[in-house]
């Protein structure tokens, strides 16, 4: 495994390029601040968000905590990092004017805490660490501001108060109070072996709508300093080391390999089953537009990638958002559908809050953000084949999910059943869009093969057949499937939206007469109006996809 570890040969100098540590809650980025004569660990808690009143971007979205500023008594000459992927250990050396630092630091797999071993060569003993605390204010509002884009921020917006720094006592807290209820707290505290070596430990707590964040956050680090770093070493180890024999691949290319090694290290850090589900950002957050979980692809897509590895442990954080927070999902709905219906705005926090989701025919109406994520959770099923958890869990919540649709469904003049507008995730809004019926689709043939398997006599059963069988075909024209109803693809995004049928669901296929034309067309098309690199991936992956399929 040491050949797949991340190496620098110099000091990484930006968000985008460092080194990262997880546990599924707190995170840690470490890289050299570019300019500055300073090493910046960022830290990050996933659990860290807001609780306004406003369901959006603004109002739940997580929030920065802060960062810890080593900075040496000389002036940093250069450095090196080595990420430890087994072990989920990171290395650093930095060198000065007046000696070396050698950082071991790592998230421990378990506990909540962050421990930074320093030893240090010549006269770098006396370096200090800083802390400095982050603007707790959504990283959009942070974004926009700092790009002079303050015309993007609500009007309203209210900021939170300014973090409370405490450093009395044998352990410094800084605490951020929020407006809407809730806290969080940073503690750290240092410890020293001998002259040349010290540990810094850290912790970050959030607790809402209690304020007792401080009172956990001593707590947690005053167990890991009793305990010790080479004892909290061993136990962080032996879960990583046991981690990895679920998914061991060996494969003919060495960078194909490493890659793969990686993903497996970054999801393990960003998830776990009993801790937090994966948004834009993991535990690393930043300033950015997306403080959120994004649902129109982001979720989906990360997540697929368990399943194969066998890693289910991992993909269990996915089905505790959406199984346990089934009440919220209601309460994305509009009140009049509520009493049947679930849904899912774009962007949730991590409790699946979101703004209401639209309503078909009115406006920009996202409507298949949960069957999407819903597919999700069939594909986990169909690596456990659990039939309890499809029975109590997953029919039912893909059942309501599916209800939505058919409160909007229409029988047209040419007798087949059409959906008003809704909107096709990225681009646009259009009639008998393909996103959603390819889901609506799925979803109806889902649910009657899950009810024959459990022996469940569905009342819905015959519309759910109605449907299979009177659905609108997918919009399509010469050039292969449409956005939908007299929407063409005419210009390239990031988003397969209107191939959702064909990846990855799998109605359209080679099993299905003309279907491999339709694949070929459509595909055809896409290469041709491709014109980022990110779009250009997205055509590798269905051309790849496609000629698996023409060998099977």
């Amino acid at each position: 495994m040491s050949r797949q570890d991340m190496v620098w040969e110099k000091l990484p100098e930006y968000w985008y390029e460092s080194a990262y540590l997880g546990n599924g809650r707190l995170g840690l980025m470490i890289y050299k601040e570019p300019g500055k004569n300073y090493l910046r660990l960022e830290t990050g808690n996933c659990d860290v968000h807001d609780h306004r009143v406003q369901r959006d971007v603004f109002g739940i979205p997580r929030l920065l905590t802060g960062y810890f500023a080593l900075h040496p008594k000389g002036e940093i000459i250069s450095g090196k990092m080595r990420l430890d992927l087994w072990n989920a250990e990171a290395s650093t050396d930095i060198i000065t004017t007046k000696g070396i630092i050698h950082l071991q630091t790592f998230v421990h797999a378990n506990d909540m805490v962050i421990a930074i071993k320093a030893t240090t060569e010549g006269e770098e003993h006396d370096f200090k660490w800083e802390w400095v605390a982050a603007e707790a204010n959504s990283p959009r509002y942070l974004l926009f501001k700092r790009r002079g884009q303050t015309n993007k921020i609500p009007k309203d917006y209210a900021l939170n108060p300014a973090p409370v720094i405490n450093r009395k006592g044998d352990i410094n807290l800084s605490i951020q109070k929020l407006s809407a209820g809730g806290e969080t707290t940073v503690g750290w505290k240092e410890t020293h072996s001998t002259k040349k070596e010290r540990t810094l430990w850290i912790n970050l707590t959030h607790t809402y709508p209690q304020n007792n964040s401080g009172e956990i956050c001593k707590t947690e680090i005053r167990k890991a300093i009793r305990e010790g770093y080479p004892s909290m070493q061993r136990t962080h180890r032996k879960w990583w080391n046991s981690f990895y024999p679920s998914s061991f691949i060996t494969l003919p290319e060495a960078q194909k390999e490493n890659f793969y090694w990686i993903q497996m290290y970054k999801l393990a850090s960003a998830t776990r089953g009993d801790r937090a589900l994966i948004d834009n950002t993991g535990p690393w957050l930043t300033e950015t537009p997306w403080p959120n979980a994004w649902w129109n692809l982001n979720v989906q897509l990360t997540y697929w990638a368990l399943n194969a590895s066998d890693h289910l442990d991992l993909a269990t954080s996915l089905e505790n958002a959406l199984y346990n927070h089934i009440d919220q999902l209601r309460l994305n709905i509009n009140p009049t559908y509520r009493h049947n219906s679930l849904g899912i705005g774009v962007a949730s926090n991590l409790e699946c809050m979101t703004t209401e989701v639209g309503i078909p025919g009115k406006g920009k109406a996202q409507v298949g953000l949960l069957p999407w994520a819903c597919h999700n959770l069939w594909l986990i099923y169909r690596h456990k084949m659990d039939d309890d958890i499809l029975r109590n869990k997953l029919f039912p919540l893909l059942k309501e999910s599916i209800n939505y649709y058919l409160h909007f469904l229409k029988k047209g003049e040419d007798g087949k059943l059409h959906l008003p507008a809704t909107y096709s995730p990225e681009y646009d809004t259009t009639e008998d869009c393909n996103f959603d019926l390819a889901l609506l689709r799925w979803g109806c043939q889902t649910l009657l093969e899950s009810a024959q398997r459990l022996n469940i006599q569905d009342p819905l059963a015959e519309t759910w057949k109605d449907v299979l069988q009177n659905l609108t075909p997918y919009p399509m024209d010469e050039k292969g499937l449409l956005i939908g109803k007299d929407m063409p693809y005419a210009f390239s995004h990031r988003h397969y939206s209107h191939l959702l049928a064909i990846y990855p669901l799998y109605l359209i296929n080679k099993e299905q007469p003309g279907d491999i034309e339709t694949i070929e067309k459509s595909l055809a098309f896409l290469a041709k109006q491709t014109q980022s690199a990110l779009g250009l991936l997205m055509y590798r992956c269905f051309f790849y996809i496609f000629c698996y399929w023409k060998r099977k």
